[in-house]
């Protein structure tokens, strides 16, 4: 997902009820005294929430542009001296000091998506007091059978109906291979199985980034299970709140893992049931019973995305192709401190089959640039 305009971050700035947990969690914890970093801040709400509560001095750290909206919010808040916006990766980014609280929104809607949580990882061990405070500093991933018929007739299912006389169900299999949001309301998923914490984790002290988990589920129902719904909970101070179906409604939400083909289970049954969470472009899940089993995985829902983890292995070697090239010797130029006209005119000629016209090349060469160059107003 990308997070560079405000339009991305609206479901999260309005999220009343998960900001005023995070509040009710900082007023346990901070005083005059505390100094705190708001990691991954977007427009700086925690921040500014950390400031109101009587915070001496607050880090917002965040990578998109939309940090440059931090210090008028600050300042138009009342507490423009107490807030401090650092546009960057925490990896990049060098705070003045150490900080006694960590705010972070870094866990997934399946705990480890999105890749957020080393970096959570690498602020705490670099940036964070002995004895600091985490909020939140534990989080879990429950996994439970579903029943979804709305939401699966809608994904998964959709491709076994035919349209305009066009029959698509020979790539059905392949539709099951992504996870779902679910929205909550009338057409909320209906749990079918009992409910298991596949993973849960300290987030004062952990460094995992992965799940393997094995198990039966019990079937609670007759009924028919279209797939697997995951969903996590955060410790917040002395509350924890839950994202799953019966939880508040938060811009966090469960996912539903389908099958490929509906499950008929009877109560009394026992779900064999896998999920995997290798990295955010590799999950995998499985749920068996009576015979009947089926397999998903992420990697099978984009035909490239297997091809990605194979050339991105440690033992691959590779030759650049055109795009490639064209960013090396971009990149190169742009060490040697030449314009982007000249940089563009130069790969116009060398590789004119890579551009429509110079007006692309340049667009091409001055999008690069805009990334990658240093900028003073630009902290890396």
């Amino acid at each position: 997902m990308s997070y560079s305009d405000l339009l991305h971050h609206q479901s999260m700035v309005f999220d009343e009820v998960r900001n005023r947990a995070y509040l009710r969690a900082m007023e346990q914890v901070i005083t005059p005294e505390s100094v705190v970093l708001d990691l991954g801040a977007g427009i700086g709400v925690l921040g500014l929430l950390a400031a109101k509560a009587g915070a001496k001095r607050v880090y917002c750290v965040e990578p998109s542009p939309v940090a440059n909206h931090i210090p008028a919010l600050a300042k138009a808040n009342g507490v423009g001296d107490r807030v401090v916006a650092l546009r960057g990766r925490i990896e990049d980014v060098a705070l003045p000091e150490q900080v006694d609280v960590l705010l972070s929104v870094f866990t997934g809607n399946l705990l480890f998506t999105e890749d957020l949580l080393p970096s959570l990882y690498h602020a705490r061990d670099r940036w964070l007091k002995p004895g600091g405070v985490m909020i939140p500093d534990r989080a879990r991933l429950l996994l439970a059978g579903v029943e979804a018929s709305k939401r699966y007739s809608e994904t998964a299912g959709r491709y076994r109906r035919q349209s305009l006389g066009i029959d698509f169900s020979v790539i059905a299999p392949n539709v099951a291979n992504n996870f779902y949001l679910m929205e909550r309301g009338d057409d909320a998923p209906q749990p079918i199985t009992s409910t298991a914490i596949a993973i849960e984790i300290d987030l004062r002290t952990t460094h995992e980034s992965r799940v393997c988990w094995k198990s039966g589920l019990d079937v609670l129902r007759d009924g028919e299970m279209h797939g697997l719904l995951g969903w996590i909970e955060i410790q917040l101070g002395d509350a924890l709140l839950s994202t799953g179906p019966n939880g508040a409604d938060v811009h966090w939400r469960p996912c539903l893992m389908p099958v490929a083909a509906p499950l008929q289970v009877r109560q009394g049954q026992s779900v064999v049931t896998e999920f995997q969470f290798l990295d955010d472009s590799h999950i995998v899940w499985s749920l068996a019973v009576d015979g009947n089993s089926q397999r998903q995985s992420t990697m099978l829902g984009n035909p490239d995305t297997a091809i990605d983890v194979m050339l991105s292995a440690a033992a691959c070697s590779n030759a650049l192709g055109p795009e490639g090239e064209f960013v090396a010797r971009a990149l190169a130029a742009m060490r040697e401190g030449q314009s982007n006209r000249v940089i563009a005119d130069a790969l116009h000629k060398a590789m004119p089959q890579h551009f429509r016209d110079e007006r692309h090349a340049l667009k091409r060469v001055g999008a690069l640039s805009a990334r990658y160059r240093h900028h003073p107003l630009r902290k890396p």
